[in-house]
């Protein structure tokens, strides 16, 4: 890890770039009101800037559409009769580009010295120091999850495997609470958040200062604590895993004794009623692994954020599900199913995507780090997660095939959109018929032990002690 550069979320270099440019934008804002210029002449030029800046995290990508829109600023002012201020506007943006060139030059020795449980790039994810290709194919799921909070002895993954088949026995309320969410339309994220309310307010979960790291403590003391918190995390994720694999239309509960030998993919996808074979038991299991982590993504974030003030853990995970319910993050994966549904039932595929363009209702598509360009082609992750589904559905075929071409029309259609993470998933809960809503609840398990890994791994640092820098946004108000 010391060699890699930083990660894409929260780059420090980014920081120090977007810091520098927000500066001159507001200096420009300033010289185009003491002339008199009209800022709304300039609206389409600085609307498309600060979509860029506020969209990606790449320098070298955000240097050039910066350096598009000064120009085009500059120009416009010389045409509108404006010569001494695109003068200067010229130079507070030549002395920007040196201000930018030697804090860059300086910034370049950087590396990645978080260490987190995911690393991510434009090119590259890593969970756990390996391609995450390499970590989601790891038999064991739980000895797995348990590599993101560095565990992976045989006693930790028996108590968590414990723990997670607790949580996941549901008493008669929780039964009835998720059969009355199912039937009123629920999303997902409503749901676990209830039940973690509901665990809350049980009283069962002291602040998680109960767990954090002592300077100074015994070493079995401090290892006894971490233990304590991997039992509460693995409860939780066996208790939400069991709510969301019941939205299923065909869920039933499954008997308390049949758990002893099923592992928790397993015993979620049968509780769900759905149909397995080997072979798609496989291929889910990779395909939940490899989605577990994302970097510092919004909801993983939320989660670190929320356990560095010391809540429960049903707190944190509350505050991380309801930024993950966004229809920007997770909450887009229901309507990408939607529109999934409705592009195989259109009589004019070509049109329904040209429409869905038009009107910039497209979900699925589009990733903040993942951009796509001939070198990359976009989120990784979606040829994993749709290769996999081939694996377990070999006879819906023809189905991947035509949501593959869908991917293919929008990008001859739009060639900056490549697929992302949402519509690899979408793919695999098409091939399993489920509804939009219990695919988000798949979805949201997913990410689980991300979450909790967030949650436990931020316990070994000082409460109250993660604050910023992020880099800066710009408002398109002015």
């Amino acid at each position: 890890m010391d060699q890699l550069a930083p990660s894409a979320y929260h780059d420090p270099r980014e920081v120090v770039w977007k810091q520098l440019v927000a500066q001159s934008y507001w200096a420009i804002l300033e010289a185009l009101r003491r002339d008199g210029v009209a800022i709304s002449g300039l609206d389409d030029v600085r609307f498309s800037f600060l979509k860029s800046f506020n969209s990606h995290h790449d320098v070298d990508l955000l240097c050039r559409h910066a350096e598009e829109a000064a120009s085009q600023v500059v120009a416009r002012l010389d045409r509108l009769g404006h010569p001494l201020t695109a003068a200067a506007v010229a130079g507070e943006i030549t002395s920007l580009r040196q201000s930018l060139a030697r804090a860059m030059d300086a910034l370049q020795g950087l590396r990645q010295v978080d260490r987190v449980q995911g690393y991510v790039t434009d090119r590259t994810i890593a969970i756990c120091g390996m391609p995450a290709e390499e970590f989601a194919a790891n038999p064991d799921y739980v000895r797995a999850t348990l590599q993101l909070i560095g565990e992976d002895s045989a006693q930790v993954a028996a108590q968590a495997l414990a723990a997670w088949r607790a949580g996941f026995v549901l008493g008669g309320e929780l039964l009835d609470l998720v059969r009355a969410a199912a039937s009123q339309g629920w999303h997902s994220e409503d749901l676990l958040a209830e039940v973690l309310l509901r665990e809350q307010r049980s009283g069962a979960y002291p602040s998680l200062r109960e767990f954090e790291f002592v300077p100074g403590r015994a070493a079995d003391e401090n290892r006894r604590a971490k233990q304590q918190a991997v039992e509460e995390g693995y409860f939780l994720l066996g208790r939400l895993t069991s709510c969301a694999s019941l939205l299923n239309a065909g869920s039933a509960p499954l008997p308390a004794g049949e758990l002893r030998d099923a592992c928790p993919v397993e015993a979620t996808l049968r509780q769900a009623g759905l149909p397995l074979t080997p072979a798609r038991l496989r291929a889910f299991r990779q395909f939940m692994l490899i989605h577990a982590t994302h970097g510092l993504n919004p909801g993983e974030f939320a989660a670190r954020i929320a356990a560095a003030v010391r809540p429960s853990f049903p707190q944190a995970l509350i505050a991380s599900l309801m930024v993950r319910a966004g229809k920007v993050h997770a909450g887009a994966l229901p309507e990408c199913m939607r529109q999934m549904d409705a592009y195989l039932k259109s009589t004019s595929r070509q049109q329904f995507v040209a429409g869905l363009l038009r009107h910039g209702q497209l979900f699925g598509f589009g990733h903040r780090i993942h951009k796509r360009d001939p070198s990359t082609g976009g989120d990784p992750r979606v040829a994993f997660q749709v290769a996999r589904a081939r694996e377990g559905f070999p006879d819906l075929a023809g189905e991947i095939d035509a949501l593959e071409e869908f991917a293919r029309l929008v990008g001859t259609m739009k060639p900056a959109l490549a697929p992302n993470t949402d519509f690899g998933a979408a793919v695999w809960f098409h091939c399993f018929g489920l509804s939009p809503q219990a695919g988000a609840g798949m979805f949201s398990i997913n990410r689980l032990p991300g979450l909790i890994a967030q949650v436990i791994n931020q316990l070994d640092f000082k409460a109250n002690a993660l604050r910023p820098p992020l880099a800066v946004n710009l408002p398109y108000t002015v």
